[in-house]
């Protein structure tokens, strides 16, 4: 029974206990933490289609999140806060983006915030929300070829801090509270093609190349190990190609490392949609080495005929610990071997007609060209034209700056018909014969009688017969058509105009004259005689006849006859 008392007594002591902490803890108390949207932010999210036919995929890049957070409490002071992208369950793994802790702890912050996010940190169930949104426009009857601008709620959490600020009541740092709210941001659901009436454009009947470039990097995880006490940086070579379709690519990889022979090979590769007009294809080759080493590295392009390449990219791999190889494994200029100079060499080439070629017949186009080089000495080139046209020699340098020497050059092709023709100039002085310059133009020709055989248009004159017997074929020469008969046109007579004045061959007369015929083509003004006009008729007005009042008719007296004398 004691037992029992002890146990009811410290469970009513435990739970006076619990419910004086409970007074004092924020958590139950009501704090006040809030954040709310500031506006939008001023980097949007974009949206792609993928397909030409809906928006499949949100594009991941950064984002600037503006907010207003509030936190405050009558009885507890703040003393710091943290802001984050999410909400829970997925926030807790993200980090937290602003931090604030205060000395001086205020009764309360309100502050508006701008804070780091990504379209990175987005659930599956927010970018499915997106790009409903965005295809809405579809159903209702918009077209995927147009932009559409929306906004979206991106989730952010606070965590503001509080400490127990009641004299006596040594309770310390009491436990957070967490509030949950949304930043605006704008989307950008990007039309397929921007073009008017929202049709897109025919793809390109052949794939072209229109850049190649290449990356080196190193990154501080991405080490190789050849040997128990080296470690040695490895080298990222990315490739990148950007053409004008969807399609195959071909490329050849050049590389050295230190004063190793050079090697080469032949990389292919798909060219992708990656946004509105956007294709490219990307290949990515890691190197690594064994003691510190001076790696180099070309892309040469061979999907079009006239090639492009990167240019040589160059980096140094070291190598560190007992086994690191020493000194470092740079190329030396004196040993023998095939090495890369660390000569540059550039240049410059033009396509156009030779001087005074008649552009109605076959002619002599002509390349001219320009090398220049950063040391002195002769320069080698190969000069590749479309047409299966190519030259190879070597020309002589001169001085013209410092460290730059120029040599020129000219190659002349025959043009027999309308073509566009391209060419590339390479350095064959340089390791891999890089391509150094590009040009293309049309040639036009000109044809000013193509009814007439011959070049251009023109026959000439048949020689005269001497009666000899001819041992040469027989040329047969198209007759020349008939010439039309020429249409007699009468000419045109001049108008005169006598009194008057002559406009676009005819005859306008004055003010209060009239044009009179005189002979073909000629007139006379003379004034138009205008009879007066009578005198407008007198109008006398008589009165009416007054009507005679009808007469009374009566009947007639009767005369009384006597005969004989009257009484």
């Amino acid at each position: 029974m004691l037992i029992k008392l002890n146990r009811a007594a410290l469970a009513l002591s435990t739970l006076a206990a619990s419910a004086i902490l409970a007074s004092a803890n924020p958590a139950l108390a009501g704090t006040e933490v809030s954040i709310k949207p500031n506006g939008f932010s001023p980097i949007p999210i974009v949206v792609l289609s993928e397909d030409g036919k809906k928006w499949t995929k949100v594009k991941n890049k950064q984002l600037l999140l503006n907010v207003t957070i509030g936190i405050g409490r009558t009885d507890q002071e703040v003393i710091g806060f943290k802001v984050r992208q999410g909400w829970p369950p997925q926030a807790s793994t993200q980090p937290w983006q602003h931090v604030e802790n205060y000395e001086n702890a205020p009764a309360r912050v309100d502050k508006n915030l701008t804070i780091s996010g990504s379209t990175d940190n987005f659930t599956p169930a927010e970018r499915t929300k997106i790009l409903k949104a965005c295809n809405a426009n579809l159903v209702t009857g918009g077209s995927i070829n147009q932009t559409y601008n929306l906004f979206y709620g991106v989730k952010v959490q606070l965590l503001g801090l509080f400490t127990d600020s009641t004299p006596g009541m040594n309770i310390g740092r009491v436990p957070g509270k967490y509030g949950n709210g949304t930043a605006t941001v704008k989307v950008i659901c990007k039309g397929a093609r921007d073009l008017p009436g929202g049709l897109a454009t025919e793809e390109p009947k052949e794939l072209k190349v229109g850049s190649i470039e290449l990356f080196r990097s190193t990154f501080a995880n991405a080490t190789s190990q050849p040997n128990p006490g080296t470690v040695c940086k490895k080298a990222r070579l990315l490739v990148r190609l950007k053409t004008n379709k969807i399609g195959p690519v071909k490329f050849k990889l050049w590389t050295r490392i230190g004063n190793q022979p050079m090697t080469s090979k032949v990389v292919d590769a798909v060219s992708q949609f990656t946004g509105p007009g956007q294709f490219k294809a990307e290949y990515t080759e890691w190197v690594s080495v064994n003691k510190t080493s001076f790696v180099q590295a070309m892309a040469e392009d061979m999907t079009n005929p006239i090639g492009q390449s990167s240019g040589w990219k160059s980096i140094t791999l070291n190598c560190t610990g007992a086994g690191g190889g020493g000194l470092a494994d740079v190329p030396n200029p004196n040993d023998e071997g095939p090495l890369v100079s660390p000569l540059k060499v550039t240049g410059e080439l033009t396509l156009a007609d030779k001087a005074g070629a008649p552009k109605d017949k076959p002619r002599l186009g002509q390349a001219v060209f320009k090398i220049w080089a950063t040391k002195p000495g002769a320069t080698s080139y190969r000069l590749t034209c479309s047409g299966s046209r190519k030259w190879e020699g070597t020309l002589p340098t001169f001085k013209v700056g410092n460290k730059k020497y120029q040599a020129v050059g000219a190659a002349n092709f025959q043009i027999a018909k309308t073509e566009q023709i391209g060419c590339a100039l390479r350095s064959t002085s340089l390791n891999g014969d890089p391509v150094i310059a590009i040009a293309t133009r049309l040639f036009k020709l000109v044809k000013r009688n193509p009814n007439v055989s011959g070049p251009g248009g023109i026959t000439g004159k048949p020689k005269p017969t001497t009666g000899k017997p001819n041992k040469r074929p027989a040329v047969i020469v198209t007759p020349k058509p008939p010439k039309k008969p020429a249409i007699k046109v009468a000419p045109l007579r001049k108008t005169v105009c006598i009194g008057g004045k002559v406009s676009r061959n005819s005859c306008f007369c004055p003010a209060r004259t009239k044009q009179v015929k005189i002979g073909a083509n000629a007139y006379r003004c003379i004034v138009n005689v205008v009879k007066p006009k009578a005198p407008p008729k007198k109008v006398i007005l008589v009165a009416p006849p007054k009507r005679a009042a009808p007469a009374i008719r009566t009947a007639p007296v009767k005369r009384k006859t006597f005969i004989g004398k009257k009484r």
